[in-house]
């Protein structure tokens, strides 16, 4: 199939209007680079910005896990060097207020060790 019975009906008709000149420029083109070539180079190209965002989302949804994770580590290991005891939240919706009471129990114990003032 060429490039001419590639392209709409209506098209076809509108670049048979134009000029000599530019009509033999567009098949010109239609038979270097065929449309359904370029579609697919588009949709590539579409494909691929939407893979790096998403990529982009699920990192930085690692990285915020990862720091989430690291300031827990943090709150368990000084609250084990200060000898707090504490019971880990059984929710999640609990994590902000128990965080909240670990972090001024472990400042508590901080202040009479003489780590804060």
């Amino acid at each position: 199939m060429d490039g001419k019975e590639r392209l709409d009906m209506d098209i076809c008709k509108q670049i048979n209007k134009l000029p000599k000149p530019i009509k033999d420029y567009i098949h010109e083109l239609e038979s270097v680079c065929p449309a359904d070539l370029v579609q697919e180079l588009v949709n590539l190209r579409e494909n691929q910005k939407a893979l790096l965002r998403k990529n982009k989302m699920e990192m930085q949804d690692f990285i915020d896990q990862f720091t989430e994770d690291l300031q827990f580590d943090a709150l368990k290991h000084w609250a084990a060097v200060l000898g707090i005891d504490y019971e880990e939240p059984p929710i999640d919706d609990m994590w902000p207020d128990w965080e909240s009471e670990l972090r001024g129990k472990i400042a508590e114990g901080m202040a009479k060790i003489g780590v804060l003032k």
